[in-house]
This record gives C-alpha cells, structure tokens and sequence, in this order.
C-alpha cells in the first residue's frame, strides 16, 4: 500500500512492510514444505485466504517468490485450479 498508494511513498514504511512480507514468506515456505497444501493434502479455506495475498503481495517484492521454493510451488499448485484463475482474473 504505501509504495503505491500513498502520495511521496513513504520509504521508511515501505522497507518496513517489504522485510515484514519476506518474514512471514519464509515461515510459509518453511512449512510448505513437504505439504501439497496449507493443511496437509487438502485444499481448504486456508488455501484459499492464502492464495490472494501471496500472489499479490509477491509482485511487490524484489525477487517475487524466487527466494521461496515451497511457497512458489504452492502458489502455481493453487494459482492453477480453475476457479482461482477465473476468482483472480476478477481483480485484474
């Protein structure tokens, strides 16, 4: 939000909230890994609060989800079934 959003972009705000984003991606990927999904085997709910904001939130980090193995396999697993597709092709 505040490299795109907010009027002069706050620099400050926007290094704070990108190490905070590459924090909480790397605990995911940690326990993505060996995991097909966020709750074992099954895709559920988790999956799908998940997904948006990691396929979002991705494009506004340097290296994307390069630097997370797991979660970007796990994100192209979700970010491929058809009805994620068509949910996020609403908000393109």
């Amino acid at each position: 939000m505040f490299a795109n959003v907010v009027p002069g972009k706050i620099r400050g705000a926007v290094d704070y909230f990108v190490d905070e984003a590459e924090k909480a991606f790397g605990v995911l990927n940690d326990y993505l890994a060996g995991k097909t999904y966020v709750v074992a085997d099954t895709y559920t709910i988790a999956d799908i609060n998940a997904y948006p904001v990691a396929a979002t939130s991705s494009q506004r980090l340097p290296k994307g989800l390069e630097p997370y193995p797991h979660l970007k396999a796990w994100a192209e697993r979700v970010g491929a079934r058809p009805a994620v597709h068509r949910g996020m092709a609403l908000f393109a």
